[in-house]
């Protein structure tokens, strides 16, 4: 409860923008094309962070990047990777392209598939 009310009080005292709250994060969303995912990559880039973000399949280019358009509308940034995160190769490949456009750095991580 202390966490949430300095919080807010950095928040009235100007120290913390409303808006940007997680400007100069980093963060990783698995999934973040689609459904709760998507609205994850949203929510975050409303908020100012550095996001890479997954899908699985070239049919789901399509949904990648209407979640870009809008997170980059709010002044957000993602990059989007397609790797199918059901295999190793998958997997790794995935968190090689996150970290890279990442900056090598991860401060949250969601994985939402």
């Amino acid at each position: 409860m202390a966490t949430l009310e300095r919080h807010a009080g950095n928040i009235q005292e100007g120290l913390v923008s409303p808006e940007k709250r997680l400007m100069g994060k980093t963060v990783i969303v698995t999934g973040g094309n689609r459904d709760v995912g998507a609205g994850v990559v949203r929510a975050f880039g409303k908020e100012g962070a550095n996001i890479a973000s997954s899908f699985r399949d070239e049919k789901k280019q399509l949904q990648a990047d209407a979640v870009k358009e809008v997170v980059e509308q709010s002044g957000g940034s993602v990059s989007f990777f397609r790797h199918d995160l059901s295999t190793s190769e998958g997997r790794q490949a995935f968190a090689s392209d996150a970290l890279e456009a990442l900056h090598g750095k991860v401060d949250i991580m969601v994985l939402s598939t």
